[in-house]
């Protein structure tokens, strides 16, 4: 929505619009001071906040979409895992059939649920985790609970979690686009923050994600508003091709110039038909959809942008692809998912290690 994206990350706005949108910026003051007065009643002790056993790590956001939440909680579980620990990872189950209920998704050693039943982040996980279990709860501490008793974890990562002040939290991550920032600084519904930046003052890291780059203002003001921890930055690197029918891995320099349709049901799609540019794809057509939709055969008929080449391969995001089965494109082309990873410098990795060692 071209309006939604001038206004929330700060694009030229007519004053035509501006006026328009007037009332939005009041209902917006009053969102914001709603979520204040929730995060003092939760400081307080006026609304309960459960304290799990074990140690919680709540990966999550302030602004809405789009900052990486679960490559870096993938990162985080493998890099547990790889230190001896035993890492299970509890998401909301959004947009699934078993949404508001708590269920495993996987054990570490299967995905039990189909993404229509747990939704497309938790298949995810389930899918590029083995050995680590995924469970699924609209309450976080039901789900602790359900992992405490069902699975052999000994520490939790909580995905999307940071607005979640119901579960006590060890430590919290915060994930920022590092090309969009806090946008217009503003909440919802006229800016991008879901919580004022107060809320920032609970966080124990920033994560900021640079593949497309990095506005400037992003530490500064992240520091002027109260955080007090560190920042590391990390970046998308591609791993494979794979072909969703099939299973077949191949290496992203083979595709290199081939003409391509781009499909992404993701919260910031325009990332994603970058990052295959980046990557050196020619990407002809795209299809942006709505976060967490599924892909039908429609779909892949896409919207060309390019000189009218025809279309060799459909490339979709590892999210998209769990929820591919059974989906055809209707010109016979294969549909290929971009297998991508959170990638750490040194420094960075050794920086989230001093961390998580300190409340483990």
């Amino acid at each position: 929505m071209p309006l939604i994206e001038d206004v929330f990350y700060a694009r030229p706005v007519s004053w035509i619009r501006r006026v328009a949108l007037t009332p939005v910026l009041w209902i917006g003051w009053g969102y914001a001071l709603v979520m204040r007065a929730r995060a003092w009643a939760y400081r307080s002790g006026v609304l309960h906040s459960t304290t799990a056993a074990l140690p919680v790590v709540s990966v999550g956001n302030l602004t809405v979409g789009g900052t990486g939440k679960t490559p870096v909680t993938i990162w985080l579980a493998r890099r547990l895992s790889e230190a001896g620990r035993k890492p299970v990872v509890i998401s909301r189950g959004y947009r699934g059939s078993l949404e508001g209920r708590v269920a495993l998704v996987g054990d570490g050693s299967a995905r039990t649920l189909d993404a229509a039943e747990c939704g497309d982040e938790p298949a995810l996980l389930a899918d590029s985790l083995p050995g680590v279990p995924v469970v699924i709860g609209a309450k976080r501490a039901e789900a602790v609970a359900f992992a405490e008793a069902n699975t052999p974890a000994d520490v939790v990562i909580a995905d999307d979690a940071f607005q979640h002040m119901a579960l006590r939290r060890d430590l919290d991550v915060v994930c920022v686009n590092g090309a969009l920032g806090f946008g217009n600084h503003l909440t919802l519904p006229f800016g991008p923050l879901r919580e004022p930046f107060s809320a920032l003052r609970r966080a124990d890291l920033l994560a900021i994600n640079v593949t497309n780059g990095e506005r400037d203002d992003i530490e500064s003001t992240a520091r002027r508003v109260g955080f007090g921890g560190p920042v590391v930055r990390w970046r998308y690197e591609a791993r494979a091709l794979r072909d969703v029918a099939t299973g077949e891995r191949r290496d992203v320099a083979e595709f290199r110039d081939a003409p391509v349709h781009a499909l992404a049901a993701t919260a910031r799609p325009a990332g994603f038909f970058a990052l295959l540019r980046q990557l050196g794809l020619n990407v002809v057509a795209e299809t942006p959809l709505p976060d967490h939709r599924v892909p039908t055969a429609e779909d892949f008929r896409g919207r060309p942008v390019g000189g009218g080449e025809a279309v060799a391969y459909h490339v979709v995001t590892e999210k998209d692809a769990v929820k591919l089965r059974g989906v055809v494109s209707p010109d016979g082309r294969p549909i290929l998912a971009l297998e991508v990873a959170a990638v750490f410098g040194v420094e960075e990795a050794a920086l989230v290690d001093r961390l998580l060692g300190e409340v483990l």
